[in-house]
């Protein structure tokens, strides 16, 4: 017997609305609490993003983010393209939402944390700056 698939979609196109609807609901708090500050960026996927042993998928991506918000208070999820900081603009991106005044503030966070420098680095999410200067990676 083949087995159909669910009757709200793909695993794909679930894991896509799920995404969307957590970068949604998370942009309110993320333009009136995060904007134009410095954030520790833990996490930046995209479909067909070859990384750490995998092809990332959807609902990768989903999986790795929803993880991030059961170890961590506060996380967010930014889609790249809402954001004119971001040099891509197909990028799931996961953020925490504690802002901090200074680059080097946000990524004592990620040492704290104990984070690797390629996975944990300070962001500035931003509709109004450019990627010059919004990215300040961790030595």
């Amino acid at each position: 017997m083949d087995s159909a698939p669910p009757a709200h979609g793909s695993e794909e196109s679930t894991a896509t609305n799920a995404l969307r609807e957590l970068a949604a609901s998370d942009r309110p708090e993320v333009r009136t609490y995060l904007e134009d500050r410095w954030v520790p960026q833990i996490g930046s996927k995209r479909v067909g993003l070859v990384a750490e042993g995998i092809t990332w998928t959807t609902v990768d991506i989903l999986r790795d983010h929803l993880q991030y918000r059961q170890r961590f208070d506060d996380v967010r999820l930014v889609w790249s393209a809402d954001w004119t900081s971001f040099s891509t603009d197909d990028f799931w991106v996961t953020v925490v939402a504690d802002p901090f005044t200074t680059a080097r503030q946000a990524n004592r966070w990620c040492d704290s944390h104990g984070i690797d420098a390629f996975n944990c680095f300070a962001k500035m999410i931003s509709s109004t700056y450019g990627t010059e200067g919004t990215t300040v990676l961790r030595k």
